[in-house]
């Protein structure tokens, strides 16, 4: 498992937190935050006369029939499969223990957790219950 921390390791330290600003603005013209996002209903569409560009939480999939749905201008439910489920994958073993080895330090779960993107995507409860279970296993700072 070393080898796989030492791969992955400062990767905390660059999350993808400008996603949206480097991807979805320059192709589609869309800034996310201008609409304000329900972490409630866990999902949003926001609709341009060029485009339909449906926001979901990764997991929050549970609405995401729901979701598409709306999207689509459908009444009925839209069949989605699970497909590509890391549990059921040959290397499940290993992931699950790879995520069991991560322990961020607390400035990086402060750094992650105070982005634009998560606090615009998740609600206050949310992110404190995010930031709860990540500190239960945090480690201490590196030495600089």
């Amino acid at each position: 498992m070393p080898s796989l921390r030492a791969r992955f390791g400062d990767r905390l330290d660059h999350l993808p937190v400008r996603w949206f600003e480097s991807h979805v603005q320059p192709a589609l013209g869309i800034d996310v935050y201008q609409s304000p996002f329900d972490p409630e209903l866990g999902y949003q569409i926001i609709a341009t006369p060029e485009v339909r560009l449906l926001l979901l939480r990764c997991e929050g999939l549970g609405v995401a029939t729901q979701a598409i749905a709306e999207l689509l201008g459908v009444d009925r439910s839209v069949t989605i499969p699970r497909l590509n489920v890391g549990a059921e994958k040959d290397y499940a073993d290993l992931y699950g223990s790879f995520l069991g080895s991560i322990h961020p330090t607390p400035g990086q779960i402060e750094q992650a957790y105070r982005s634009r993107l998560v606090r615009h995507f998740y609600s206050t409860a949310e992110i404190a219950r995010f930031q709860q279970r990540w500190s239960a296993g945090a480690r201490d700072e590196p030495a600089r």
